[in-house]
């Protein structure tokens, strides 16, 4: 059975539909190689945000909402997985 890769525009619609999402943080996190939501379940946004910007593809930003933006969506993805089992 072959795995197949979703198409880029299919992943940033699904990660820009985490509440709190901005373009650039769906796009560094597609960079990044995240390809779903489920993916970031169980991630350290604050870790994740330092290699991302150790990373010369990942545009640099120069604020805080990258950092918040990947707190929240590491939060919604397990809070998603809490409400499934709930």
């Amino acid at each position: 059975m072959t795995h197949h890769e979703p198409d880029r525009e299919t992943v940033l619609k699904e990660l820009r539909a985490i509440p709190g999402m901005n373009e650039l943080a769906a796009q560094a996190l597609y960079i990044y190689g995240v390809r779903s939501v489920d993916e970031l379940i169980g991630k350290n946004a604050d870790e994740m945000y330092i290699e991302m910007s150790k990373s010369r593809d990942i545009p640099a930003d120069t604020c805080t909402l990258l950092l918040n933006a990947l707190r929240l969506a590491v939060k919604h993805a397990e809070t998603r997985v809490i409400k499934k089992r709930g």
